[in-house]
């Protein structure tokens, strides 16, 4: 917001300062905070429009963090699966006794496994967090929707359908509590069965005169 101009006078000058003080006060830690700019980031009308480069860094650093730790919980789960389904046959099934020796060996190649196994997924994460990062990228640089476009009918077919799980996170309404009962209250002062002379659309006058004067 532009603060002041030279044909303002003083009176346009205060409000415009009154204004500014006011909506600082209660927006400046917006940008503080990653799961909203997160959300300005995926919603397709804005996207990074209105963010710096360091704060686009910082959301594109959480969207890996967060779709990163999403799909290693899937593949969590379906190992899950898989050693419970191992573990169900393995208990039907003979186990024949080893030789100590044999079962060392064993272990000193399950050894050379798990640190090659250990070392393939670090090379994998770093793979995985380059190809996200170039799908963001590549979300990111595609022209904005106009501000009146339906943004679930977007990401519904969306060529990115990896983000759809940020997306259901950060893009999706935010729960709130409202004062509900003290509404309702209000309105059963102003309309009764009594008043048949006063119509719905008197009575929404009536509410907002009386919550806002």
């Amino acid at each position: 917001m532009q603060v002041r101009c030279e044909s303002d006078n003083e009176m346009m000058t205060n409000m415009k300062n009154s204004l500014y003080e006011s909506m600082n006060s209660r927006y400046s830690s917006v940008k503080k905070l990653p799961s909203l700019m997160v959300a300005t980031i995926l919603d397709p009308r804005f996207k990074s429009m209105y963010l710096n480069s360091n704060e686009v860094d910082i959301v594109v650093t959480e969207l890996i963090s967060f779709l990163t730790e999403s799909e290693g919980n899937k593949k969590s789960s379906r190992n899950t699966d898989n050693d419970n389904a191992n573990v169900s046959v393995a208990s039907t099934s003979t186990c024949v006794p080893q030789a100590h020796s044999i079962q060392q060996e064993k272990e000193s190649l399950w050894d050379v496994h798990d640190n090659t196994s250990s070392q393939t997924e670090t090379t994998e994460s770093e793979g995985t967090n380059h190809f996200l990062k170039e799908k963001i990228q590549s979300y990111l640089s595609e022209p904005l929707l106009q501000r009146n476009a339906d943004i679930y009918s977007y990401w519904n077919c969306s060529p990115y359908p990896i983000l759809r799980s940020a997306v259901l996170k950060y893009l999706s309404a935010t729960p709130t509590s409202v004062r509900s009962e003290q509404l309702f209250s209000a309105v059963g002062q102003i309309y009764s069965d009594r008043d048949n002379n006063l119509n719905g659309e008197n009575v929404e006058k009536l509410l907002f005169m009386a919550y806002n004067i």
